[in-house]
């Protein structure tokens, strides 16, 4: 699937279901959509191997999100950077598919919140971690910037 069609399928969900009904839909792909990501690239990305699994929460989850981050590289002309500081981890997207080409007042990447609130969720067993979108290219940032709280939301 190139660009124009992710971006016509984002445009198309808003149009049936309204802003915010939207919103709900692609967010609710992202999450459904890690669990594709896993099934077909989790042993390339060395995310679904015993070793993996029994490395600390915090190391897990740091060798994972740069392992996606290199797997969306690969798999589309997206250039992924994540780098963290002592509150959060910061994912940044220089070319993204989601709001390509679109002009908004707010941020528009509904299914990569999703994409990595699931990611999070699976990769420490279960915990939630707030995921939010800072800058977005549809509303006229440089990059789509989304920011990881390092600490779990229960």
């Amino acid at each position: 699937m190139d660009y124009t069609e992710i971006t016509a399928l984002a445009v198309g969900l808003e149009k049936m279901y309204g802003p915010r009904g939207g919103r709900g839909v692609a967010l609710r792909a992202g999450r459904a959509g890690f669990k594709y990501i896993l099934r077909q690239s989790g042993v390339a990305m060395g995310i679904t191997d015993l070793q993996f699994r029994l490395l600390p929460v915090p190391v897990r989850v740091k060798t994972g999100l740069n392992a996606m981050a290199v797997l969306m590289a690969q798999q589309g002309d997206e250039q992924v950077s994540v780098t963290e500081n002592e509150r959060c981890w910061y994912w940044r997207s220089q070319h993204c598919p989601y709001c390509w080409q679109r002009a908004l007042n707010e941020p528009a990447c509904y299914f990569t919140v999703g994409l990595l609130q699931e990611y999070f969720s699976w990769a420490s067993s279960g915990r939630e971690y707030s995921v939010s979108e800072l800058e977005c290219q549809a509303a006229g940032a440089a990059a789509c910037l989304f920011q990881i709280d390092k600490k779990a939301i229960d």
